[in-house]
């Protein structure tokens, strides 16, 4: 005897036809959303992040924001735990698919990590910062960042195609290589007391073993300008798809982090 689910006959036993399996972290993720994607959207998320766990890159991240998503609500959640949802302050321009954007001057997200409270993976010699940037508009001002006065962490991609990064140092401007093309993805990383690097897209830019880091700022980390000791500033009207933090990563963790939001910006925000 069978019946009908969707269309296809199958047997009364079988009942309805079930959704693909999804690892748990996918379903953890979707659990905390208040609005669920639809099948088509979780088999996106689901893809990116158990690639991400096959690659062993999961565990080192404290939080990654998928901006380009279907509502606001959605991008705003930490996919990799329940801690550090993201706060939109001042109304910053959210654009389903694609990210939100700040208006350079009092906008901007608010990403309640900091990372010498949080008790995660961002540590002073281990630690990386990450944005997928859509529209690269700034010039010299600041992606995403902490800054007390005396210690800076930030990462900042330029319309010309160079990058800067700090990771819990007393110097600014620590790296800059250039590079042409268009915005994507850039990483910034360190991976020990002196040693960074940042990768554009799939590839290395380029490192620096002789930017020794000094202190973690005790502040938590602004999207699309940066935290000078709890005052935004340093913004951008930048149009950021993805943002993450955590460990610092090697340069087959940060392949892995780019393929696999890669395969998502493609499907959702129509990315090359």
């Amino acid at each position: 005897m069978t019946s009908v689910a969707y269309g296809i006959a199958m047997p009364v036993s079988r009942g309805v036809l079930s959704p693909p399996g999804f690892c748990a972290q996918s379903l953890a993720f979707f659990a905390r959303l208040a609005t669920q994607p639809t099948l088509a959207r979780k088999t996106l998320y689901n893809s990116m992040i158990a690639s991400l766990v096959s690659a062993g890159v999961w565990g080192k991240l404290d939080a990654l924001y998928m901006f380009a998503a279907a509502d606001q609500a959605t991008a705003l959640t930490n996919l990799v735990s329940p801690n550090f949802g993201a706060t939109a302050v001042n109304s910053p321009a959210f654009t389903a698919d694609h990210g939100i954007s700040g208006n350079g001057t009092s906008a901007y997200i608010n990403t309640n990590f900091n990372p010498v409270s949080a008790g995660g993976q961002y540590a002073l010699n281990s630690a990386h910062l990450s944005c997928w940037d859509l529209t690269a508009q700034n010039s010299g001002q600041t992606v995403a960042g902490a800054y007390d006065g005396a210690n800076i962490s930030y990462l900042t991609v330029h319309d010309g195609g160079t990058a800067d990064f700090a990771a819990n140092s007393a110097t600014s401007s620590i790296y800059s290589p250039a590079t042409s093309g268009t915005p994507g993805f850039v990483l910034g990383s360190r991976t020990d007391l002196n040693t960074i690097a940042i990768y554009k897209n799939n590839s290395m830019l380029g490192s620096n073993s002789a930017k020794p880091s000094s202190a973690i700022p005790n502040l938590p980390i602004y999207i699309g300008g940066r935290n000078n000791s709890g005052a935004f500033g340093n913004g951008i009207t930048d149009q950021i798809a993805s943002f993450s933090a955590g460990a610092g990563l090697t340069s087959a963790d940060a392949l892995a982090l780019y393929n696999a939001q890669h395969a998502y910006m493609q499907a959702v925000a129509g990315v090359a």
